[in-house]
């Protein structure tokens, strides 16, 4: 009789990158343990790799708070987590971590009861693969000739799939609602090493910090209906299950180990409503219906949002300050990190229309602990960019001047609507602002040191992308009297609204 089990606490499948440039995959435990040896949890999804970063906080915050900056420092001093502390943690709920457990199957449910369900195909659990109308991202695989998942990439999916699930037409009724982080950018605190990289994102962990708590506690120690709408923490947040779910192992024997092909899947918990309690890996932004989650705009980069996401104050009645950079502000200011060091803020997310994902990303943006102390130079940050959108306008006004020039008929309704969609294809701004991304980074590095400097160099970078952009667009046209006329205009036009914006003659 063949074994079914896969205990997550010691099978191998968590992929790591090692800090000697090994790559090994490991267990929940030695992952924790050799934290300072890993140089970075990574996978082909950012969906996986910020997915799995969820659940270890979820353990470490179970086990270590903490309550205190002086409790997080004493850990971070330490340089590893209390592996006796880990072990006899994941010794006393070692059954709940069992991907195939009878009674408590890991992330699962043991029965649906009279819960309606349907069984589909574990394309399902992967956002990745191809299936329905989902588009194919990383994958070439079809809901006609699946594949089956060893259970290392089960387990993977599984975990993603709760923290991403999108809500839409369930074939059950009622429809999946969207899981915590479905459609929203989630940020990560990046260090040296995964035990840096998880202290950054330990933030103060207490009754109502991060947020409201009752009897919180991780999915695998809660007794209470899996059903329940009720949030009672944070350690409930991370491990939230937004399906009811049960992997259905394939009855073909396996010399590696047991294999999915299905999963059984059901309605699960209905998340509380948007703006009602704050993740702190999440920034907000106040809309007509209230506080909601920043998103990913396919044609907007997230550097852009650089001052608000560094915003330490928040809550000025427009935006809700990110709780994990909040965090960091609080560990440099109170002499528990270096505040001359730079870490790197990841963020993971997808875009998405309705029920479909339209495209995954991950950005970077590298942070000097400097920022998270200094407000005055947030408002520097606040400064250049706002010059940059500034830029931008005009730019896209001398942009619609060269389509306008182009096009006979102006100004009528058909001449503006091929004016348009002429502008739209020259796409003049998205050639501006994605060659602004590296000067942006040098910004950041230089204004603590030569502010007068780093603005000059700033506002002379703006002046010479605008250009650029939009003599990049004039060399992609016809070279014919009434062009060369438009460009002239537009040119002219650019640099007017140039002097006004940048203060220059």
């Amino acid at each position: 009789m063949k074994d079914n089990s896969f205990n997550l606490v010691d099978e191998r499948w968590i992929p790591c990158a090692m800090t000697d440039a090994s790559a090994k995959s490991m267990g929940i435990e030695e992952t924790l343990t050799y934290a300072p040896q890993i140089r970075e949890i990574f996978h082909p999804s950012p969906l996986v790799t910020l997915s799995l970063h969820r659940l270890l906080l979820a353990i470490l915050h179970r086990n270590f708070g903490p309550a205190t900056v002086g409790e997080w420092q004493s850990i971070w001093r330490a340089g590893r987590f209390d592996g006796t502390v880990l072990k006899a943690y994941l010794a006393k709920w070692r059954p709940r971590f069992n991907l195939f457990d009878d009674s408590h199957p890991f992330y699962q449910v043991a029965d649906f009861g009279a819960r309606q369900n349907k069984t589909a195909l574990v394309n399902e659990l992967m956002p990745e693969r191809a299936r329905g109308n989902n588009p194919t991202l990383f994958d070439h695989s079809f809901d006609h000739a699946p594949s089956s998942l060893d259970a290392a990439a089960a387990a993977r999916g599984l975990v993603a799939i709760q923290s991403f699930k999108l809500g839409g037409r369930s074939g059950l009724g009622p429809n999946f609602v969207d899981a915590p982080a479905a459609r929203f950018v989630a940020f990560l605190a990046r260090g040296a090493n995964l035990f840096e990289t998880l202290m950054l994102n330990l933030v103060k962990y207490g009754k109502d910090e991060p947020m409201p708590a009752t009897k919180d506690a991780p999915i695998w120690e809660q007794q209470v209906d899996p059903d329940s709408p009720v949030l009672s923490g944070y350690l409930d947040y991370l491990t939230w299950q937004t399906i009811r779910a049960r992997l259905v192992l394939d009855e073909a024997e396996s010399s590696h180990g047991p294999f999915v092909s299905r999963v059984t899947i059901a309605l699960g918990r209905d998340f509380p409503k948007e703006g009602t309690v704050f993740d702190p890996a999440r920034a907000y932004r106040m809309g007509k219906k209230g506080w909601l989650g920043l998103r990913f705009r396919e044609e907007r980069a997230l550097w852009r949002d650089s001052a608000a996401l560094l915003n330490l104050a928040g809550e000025d009645g427009s935006s809700h300050h990110l709780g994990v950079t909040a965090w960091l502000g609080t560990l440099v200011k109170r002499g528990a990190l270096d505040p001359d060091d730079t870490y790197t803020l990841e963020a993971y997310g997808q875009g998405t229309n309705q029920a479909r994902i339209d495209f995954w990303r991950k950005e970077s943006l590298p942070v000097p602990t400097t920022y998270l102390k200094d407000e005055y130079l947030l408002e520097d940050i606040r400064t250049a960019l706002g010059r940059a959108e500034e830029t931008g306008r005009v730019l896209r006004n001398a942009g619609w001047a060269l389509a306008a020039g182009i096009i006979p008929g102006g100004d009528s309704k058909a001449g503006r609507d091929a004016s348009w969609e002429l502008l739209k294809h020259m796409a003049v701004e998205k050639h501006y602002w994605s060659r602004l991304e590296q000067p942006f980074y040098q910004l950041l590095t230089l204004i603590p040191t030569d502010r007068d400097q780093g603005h000059t160099g700033w506002t002379k970078v703006l002046r010479t992308t605008a250009y650029g952009g939009l003599d990049e667009a004039v060399r992609d046209l016809d070279r014919s009297a009434r062009t060369t006329k438009a460009a002239i205009h537009a040119r002219a036009v650019l640099a007017y609204g140039l002097a006004k914006v940048l203060n220059q003659d």
